[in-house]
């Protein structure tokens, strides 16, 4: 599906990850895509471009870096919470076209009608 090679980036010896015909077909195929030959030959190139950057960086000795989780380190403030009463409920319930036992009734989304969603 894919091809390691050994390869001399500056003197040293990388091993090299490409993406080949039958990997990238697979590719294509999961991810629905129908492209002409030429936007395949592209596509693959850029891909195997973006690996071998991807290797680079996992060459960086990054050894004595201190781990950074965020680059900005000021926190924002919290906001009190604040209680108000919305005055507009009726509107909403008018927009709904069913009520079923005092509840609004939507359309499913996630299952089929009269089916449960709950998991």
């Amino acid at each position: 599906m894919w091809t390691l090679q050994k390869e001399q980036v500056q003197g040293v010896s990388v091993l090299k990850i490409r993406i080949n015909d039958e990997l990238f077909e697979r590719l294509e195929r999961l991810a629905k895509l129908s492209l002409k030959p030429r936007e395949r030959e592209k596509l693959r190139k850029d891909l195997n471009e973006i690996l071998a950057y991807m290797e680079m960086l996992d060459e960086l000795d990054v050894s004595k870096v201190e781990p950074l989780y965020t680059p900005v380190e000021s926190k924002a403030p919290l906001r009190g919470d604040q209680i108000k009463v919305f005055e507009h409920i009726q509107g909403i319930v008018q927009n709904f076209p069913e009520e079923e036992e005092g509840l609004l009734k939507v359309s499913s989304i996630l299952g089929r009608e009269g089916e449960s969603t709950k998991t």
